[in-house]
């Protein structure tokens, strides 16, 4: 034991000394004394309450870390009884226990560590490679600033496996996470966590690399394994090169540059000092054994892989030698990224048993390249695989092998692929639904009996025994019925027959007013089968020009014509605005159905909602009770519902995820009509493959190009961001009032915008103060955990309602811009 440290001593046999902690370990399964100290049950008699403290598995899990790793105490393996020897400790309102040990516990490794800080190498040895690199080989801790938190894995027996959770119970905040976890994982073997926000996904794969303690149950590492853990937090910027970034975690290959390069620096001393001709050759030969190390290790590949990570994430050559400071965020965790590739990379060539890498949502700051990229090297990789992702293409991609769901508060895990996955846990949610329903079905019969039989004097024993007997039934829960997405087409019906041109623009003039008009000159002509893509900057005109196109906008000048037998079907931004409030997604969906004559199933409906993100209980709830995006969704359905000819649609992206826009993407370009689309989603427009690019033109200009081979050209990126440039007064324009209904119809709806957004700031005025007295109840609460668990109730319930007041407060914000610009540009006083 290092010295200075008064921790730990050791009594086997002898009565354990009054006052202090006594760790008794119990028997594995095979008769041997346990081998990891953290398993061992907590005893203490003593009176400062330190036994209680210690009882908690966060706090002796850390004390023990601090005392035996960082310390490099050695507890004697296999131990039958361990004494831990603590001073008293004083608990105060000002300084609690807790504070008390942490203080207590530093000073002593602050003691230790200055006399007897372990070397690198000792360092990496007992902590299985995940520990911090050589300093010989990499940076100092005050050196590399890019780098996530030293973690330690929970050690122990695992048969053969990984990594082994067995019956774990996780907890955040005194709220159980998870109860009951299982979980085993083999060399090589690949496993996404999957589930709902909030679920627990990140705390679980926390808890696998011992940066949180399980508050039951076991969850361990095979010894030797060597682990990289990747949060999806931010990291800080380095002064160092992305480059020597990239390297420095790789301890193998490091280590072995290092001894060759000591060992050549050496020998060529010995031959400048002229030393014996025995000792070069010893030297020599320790050259040539290190040599053969580096060899084995993959050390003279070493550039070739970092290269081919660093490329592979989306670095330049330009950008290897860039300092990590200058990089992004988003850029700083694809440099951390590789640096975690490189060290399991290094590890699994320098002769370790296994590799495990934990990854928590790796693409989230990834192109569509550096995600195809690092799913081909993760399915390559030996490496066994931990990773939390909503990727369902990363999950397809790197052929995972299982999947865990974390879900209502347990772990199940599915012994196949992710698309084998979806069907898999449908049916497992079937039979869980049949089996609910069947016990109802009994329990509703037997309180029935009890119903008739109870007012009767002469069957009241018998209504009792019913009673107790329903009673002593194991009750199931109701199985939530919300079923993950799948990929679901949308089935366009087909287009009505119609004449060739279906809609022109001769010599269009649109806006609000003739003498302030926002687009001017606009030659239009659409034809079926084509797509056309509109573009220009925002508050240009483009959402008016639709509606003006669509009839329900006037023009101030120029001809509007329909093509024979065309008809038109309209998706604008606001059409969510107009949904009937009572009523739910499903129902709206089969109404609109039967008043159009289209033959729509129950399942088709809910399909057609769950391939727009509207799955389960939220296509049966109220209109009212949906969120902007949802409501938004619910219209996009009953749109494509309708049959028509002419489908016009502005941002009909907005709201929806990658797998819905690329569904919709499918179906519009299968669809045989004629389609006009408004969008800032450039690779939604690119995938459309357009055949024609419309463009508002920064002054009030309108041009129509056919496209090459539906290839969209989006000209300057800041068109898309530019203010109402296209409205130029005219010389004596100011103070002109157009026509009456015009003006009076914007101050109308510019007030009505304005109140609304009065209303809102209040709404969220007074949720934001909801969430600070939750929280002040929260801490006054303690350790009444049932209190707390209640504000914490209120305080998701008034966050949800918050969420929705602020989409709401941007989308009606951006509506009073445009209106504001609009009445400013008219002169209107």
């Amino acid at each position: 034991m290092a010295p200075g440290l008064r921790a730990a001593t050791f009594d086997l046999q002898g009565p354990c000394p009054a006052g202090t902690l006594q760790l008794q370990a119990p028997r594995c399964d095979h008769g041997a004394p346990c081998q990891d100290l953290r398993a061992l049950p907590r005893h203490c008699s003593r009176s400062d309450g330190l036994g209680s403290l210690l009882r908690s598995s966060h706090h002796f899990t850390g004390f023990l870390d601090h005392v035996q790793a960082k310390s490099k105490a050695s507890f004697p393996r296999p131990c039958t009884r361990a004494v831990l020897d603590v001073p008293p400790l004083a608990s105060t309102p000002d300084r609690p226990l807790e504070k008390e040990l942490a203080d207590y516990t530093q000073s002593r490794v602050a003691q230790s560590t200055d006399t007897a800080r372990p070397s690198a190498s000792d360092v990496a040895s007992s902590s299985g490679s995940e520990s911090l690199p050589n300093n010989a080989a990499g940076p100092t801790d005050s050196e590399s600033l890019l780098q996530t938190d030293e973690i330690r894995p929970p050690r122990g027996e695992t048969a053969g496996a990984v990594l082994v959770v067995e019956d774990a119970i996780i907890s955040v905040g005194g709220n159980d996470l998870l109860k009951d976890a299982n979980l085993r994982l083999v060399p090589k073997q690949k496993i996404a966590v999957v589930g709902p926000n909030g679920a627990g996904k990140s705390t679980l794969i926390r808890a696998c690399v011992g940066k949180l303690a399980p508050e039951g149950g076991r969850i361990v590492v095979s010894r030797g394994v060597h682990v990289g853990y990747l949060e999806q937090t931010a990291v800080s910027g380095s002064d160092r090169s992305v480059w020597d970034e990239a390297a420095s975690r790789m301890d193998d290959i490091n280590q072995a540059w290092a001894a060759v390069t000591a060992a050549e620096e050496e020998l060529m001393e010995a031959e400048e000092k002229g030393l014996a001709d025995r000792q070069v050759e010893a030297i020599a030969e320790r050259l040539m054994e290190h040599q053969e190390r580096l060899e084995a290790v993959g050390g003279y590949r070493k550039d070739e892989m970092i290269a081919s990570v660093l490329d592979g994430l989306g670095f330049a050559k330009s950008d290897w030698g860039k300092k990590c400071s200058e990089f992004s965020g988003g850029w700083q965790m694809r440099i951390a990224l590789a640096r975690l590739l490189l060290s399991t990379q290094s590890a699994s060539q320098g002769g370790k048993k296994d590799t495990l890498l934990v990854l928590d949502e790796p693409t989230n700051h990834l192109d569509v390249a550096a995600r195809q990229w690092l799913a081909g090297h993760l399915k390559a990789s030996d490496s066994a695989c931990m990773l939390v992702t909503h990727d369902e293409n990363l999950l397809t991609s790197m052929g995972v092998d299982r999947i865990a769901e974390v879900a209502r508060g347990t772990l199940e895990v599915y012994n196949c692929g992710y698309q084998k996955f979806l069907t898999e846990r449908a049916a497992r949610l079937d039979q869980a639904v049949r089996a609910y329903e069947k016990q109802q079905a009994e329990i509703a019969h037997m309180q029935e009996f009890v119903n008739k039989l109870g007012a009767k004097a002469t069957k009241a024993s018998a209504a009792q025994s019913r009673l107790k007997a329903i009673a002593r039934i194991d009750k199931l829960e109701a199985p939530v019925t919300d079923k993950p997405k799948a990929r679901v087409a949308i089935n366009l019906p087909a287009p009505l027959p119609s004449a060739v041109e279906v809609l022109k623009l001769k010599d269009g003039v649109v806006g609000w007013t003739k003498e302030a008009p926002l687009i001017r000159d606009v030659q239009f002509c659409i034809e079926r089968g084509q797509r056309v893509v509109l573009l220009g900057p925002n508050g240009a005109g483009k959402s008016t020009l639709l509606h003006s196109l669509a009839g329900r906008h006037p023009l101030q000048g120029g001809q509007r014509i329909l093509g024979r037998d065309a008809k038109l079907g309209v998706f604008t931004q606001d059409l969510a605005q107009y949904l009937p409030q009572d009523k739910s997604g499903l129902d709206y969906l089969m109404d609109v159905a039967s008043e159009d004559g289209t033959h729509l199933t129950l399942e088709r409906g809910r399909s057609m909602l769950g391939a727009l993100g509207l799955s389960g209980d939220k296509a049966l709830r109220p209109i009212s009770a949906l969120s902007g995006g949802e409501k938004a969704r619910v219209a996009l359905a009953t749109f494509v519902l309708r049959p028509c000819n002419v489908m016009m649609l502005d941002e009909p992206s907005n709201h929806l995820d990658k797998a819905t826009i690329e569904a919709l993407t499918a179906a519009l370009k299968k669809w045989g009509g004629a389609i006009l689309v408004i969008s800032h989603d450039r690779e939604f427009c690119s995938a459309l493959e357009p055949t024609h690019v419309a463009r508002v033109l920064p002054g009030g200009g309108f041009e129509m190009r056919h496209t090459l081979l539906g290839e969209v050209e989006f000209g300057d990126p800041a068109e898309g961001i530019t203010g109402r440039e296209d409205v130029r007064e005219k010389p004596g324009q100011k103070g002109v009032v157009g026509p009456e209904l015009d003006r009076n119809g914007l101050s109308k709806k510019l007030k009505e915008v304005k109140r609304r957004i009065a209303k809102l700031e209040d709404s969220i005025q007074q949720e934001e103060k909801v969430c600070a007295q939750c929280d002040e109840r929260m801490l006054a609460a303690g350790a009444d955990v049932q209190k707390a668990m209640a504000e914490q109730r209120k305080k998701v319930a008034s966050q949800a309602k918050l969420a929705k007041y602020e989409e709401e407060w941007e989308t009606r914000e951006e509506e009073r811009e445009s209106l504001q610009k609009l009445w400013d540009a008219s002169g209107f006083t």
